[in-house]
């Protein structure tokens, strides 16, 4: 099963030499916290992830193609 992975700036500058786009190959039945670790980014620094366009919790299957965006906490208010 393959995805691409995008990692947003607010997780790439927290985590180090982070690229800004990744492709996984997982087994079937993985999560998108198992994609997470694969390309090295801790789950607990993950505020929400996306999906093809819709939000996600991180148990949620890694489905076969997917685009997967990542990202970690922003400053705002």
């Amino acid at each position: 099963m393959a995805a691409t992975i995008h990692i947003a700036d607010s997780l790439r500058c927290v985590v180090k030499r982070l690229p800004h786009q990744a492709a996984v190959t997982t087994a079937e039945g993985k999560t998108l916290r198992h994609a997470a670790l694969q390309v090295g980014i801790p789950p607990i620094l993950i505020v929400f992830a996306v999906v093809d366009g819709v939000r996600k919790e991180l148990d949620a299957p890694l489905t076969d193609g997917a685009q997967v965006h990542f990202h970690g906490s922003m400053a705002g208010g």
